[in-house]
């Protein structure tokens, strides 16, 4: 019950994201051009791309609204916990800035490439929640037996913090320079083609090709990170299905990508492009933020707490010796 406000904001902002990302690409935010009204009227007639961009709008006040909620429960939840507290009042600004960026750009046209700021401030965001995520699904109930288990993978899972930390860095790295690449229309100078964002940030081909080729870079980068981290999950036997899944979208993104390069950045193919990326990045936020907070044990009915589990869940001020609902 704990972590489902921060799961179902996560997924919120996730889904504003794609919208948000389908607004960009299909130029849907000049059907508004008058911001926070829609062509004068509050509720316009939502059709074309008037639809698209006012659904934009109305889940960005949904999302507002969550994320808000969850940042204040948040912080009332983790007293004790100053790191996590200002998390959580972290993510009120940084959806402020991406509203506010939005705003701008519809009311002044931003120059071309200043969206990947917007991209940029999305991504913390989403990551923050994971984390908050991960943090409030650390709790969990087990017998004795199941304890003493988890104990000894707790000694091992340190070894997988280092790696699911590069691998969060390096996918979000990658994300932040595939959307300068898109909005910059440095994609589009590399294939020659016309510009997609009025006057182009990168009209050199130079350029242009040298932001590619660090791109794949990266994508070289993380396919051996991730690969890595499959191999120390599965022989340590933590966050196995997560590793996995992991290895399975990263697949997934190569051959969008791909398609991507042979269609020569077809906006739907991006799009999707950017999904799976996201996705992996949220997934590789979550396995660092579970290895570097670890798990919480509460000792199911009528079983001695060890002393250690007891300090940890009273510290937290949420101790009883009553079976825990919720967790």
């Amino acid at each position: 019950m704990r972590y489902r406000l921060p799961l179902i904001t996560t997924i919120s902002v996730f889904v504003l994201m794609i919208i948000g990302t389908l607004v960009v690409g299909l130029d849907a935010g000049m059907a508004c051009p008058d911001w926070p009204l829609c062509n004068g009227q509050l509720i316009p007639p939502l059709d074309g791309l008037v639809l698209i961009e006012y659904t934009h709008r109305v889940m960005s006040m949904v999302v507002g609204f969550l994320v808000i909620v969850n940042a204040i429960v948040q912080w009332c939840k983790w007293r004790g916990h100053r790191g996590l507290q200002w998390l959580s009042l972290l993510t009120v600004p940084l959806l402020g800035g991406v509203a506010l960026l939005g705003g701008l750009n519809v009311l002044k046209q931003l120059p071309s490439g200043f969206t990947a700021i917007d991209l940029t401030l999305s991504m913390l965001l989403i990551s923050i929640l994971v984390i908050l995520t991960a943090a409030s699904r650390r709790i969990q109930r087990v017998t004795k037996d199941e304890n003493n288990q988890q104990k000894t993978s707790k000694q091992m899972q340190n070894h997988l913090y280092s790696s699911s930390l590069g691998t969060t860095i390096a996918i979000f790295v990658q994300i932040v320079l595939g959307g300068f690449i898109r909005h910059s229309d440095a994609g589009t100078t590399y294939f020659g083609e016309n510009p997609v964002w009025g006057t182009p940030l990168v009209n050199s081909q130079t350029v242009a090709e040298w932001l590619i080729g660090i791109h794949m870079f990266i994508t070289f980068l993380i396919t051996i990170s991730v690969m890595w981290l499959v191999f120390m999950a599965i022989q340590k036997k933590w966050q196995k299905g997560m590793a996995i899944t992991l290895l399975i979208l990263l697949l997934l993104e190569a051959l969008v990508g791909l398609i991507s390069l042979s269609t020569e950045l077809a906006f739907a193919v991006v799009t999707v492009h950017l999904g799976i990326a996201t996705l992996m990045l949220m997934i590789s936020v979550f396995m660092a933020s579970r290895t570097r907070l670890g798990t919480t044990y509460i000792i199911l009915e009528n079983e001695a707490k060890p002393t250690s589990e007891v300090n940890q869940v009273k510290k937290m001020g949420r101790y009883t010796d009553k079976p825990e609902k919720g967790y």
